[in-house]
């Protein structure tokens, strides 16, 4: 934690919190209170990007509201590190806090960032059902902007074949920008959706 906090290079800080984030979650469970602590005592932005960074690794609960605290932070890097931290959860428990992040934002930059984040924690294996990932994934659709989003949400889609994904891939098909990906998840989910 030393090291981390005071590290002046960035190799040695980021070897300090990937070593930090092992230790901690091999500790069951993962004994995150210093990390936390120091975050709070700390106010040097590279030292507190480096345990948001320890924190998204670790996934434990406890650093939740932390990094709920700083989406809201006035500095665009702390939020971005906030973003960082989050998509790397194990689970998809702050999955709605980059999509409120991402609807509230007006940095394009980290609305993109938390977008995606939102969708990789929505494509981990999960036990919902697949209208309701395709309910969340409608969402993303909804608020996506770049091509490459959009391309995202149609490459996830046939995880969850349903006739709520299929609509979605068709309503895709008129956006110019996707139209070959949106008319490839059709045919693949209209196959899937035959032999369920």
């Amino acid at each position: 934690m030393d090291i981390l906090v005071n590290a002046t290079a960035a190799a040695d800080r980021r070897d300090a919190s990937q070593t930090l984030a092992l230790v901690l979650k091999r500790s069951q469970p993962p004994q995150i209170g210093a990390v936390l602590a120091a975050y709070q005592k700390n106010t040097a932005a590279q030292a507190r990007l480096s345990l948001m960074e320890v924190m998204g690794q670790t996934s434990s609960e406890q650093a939740l509201p932390v990094l709920r605290d700083a989406l809201k932070d006035p500095t665009a890097e702390i939020r971005r590190g906030a973003i960082l931290a989050l998509t790397d959860w194990a689970d998809a428990a702050p999955m709605q806090d980059l999509m409120a992040f991402a609807k509230g934002t007006a940095n394009e930059s980290l609305q993109v960032l938390a977008l995606r984040g939102y969708l990789k924690l929505v494509a981990l294996p999960s036990q919902r059902p697949d209208a309701e990932s395709a309910r969340l994934l409608g969402e993303a659709m909804t608020l996506a902007k770049q091509p490459a989003e959009k391309r995202q949400v149609l490459a996830i889609l046939s995880n969850y074949p349903c006739k709520e994904t299929l609509a979605i891939a068709q309503a895709a098909v008129a956006d110019e920008s996707v139209t070959k990906e949106a008319e490839a998840a059709v045919e693949k989910i209209n196959s899937l959706v035959k032999y369920k």
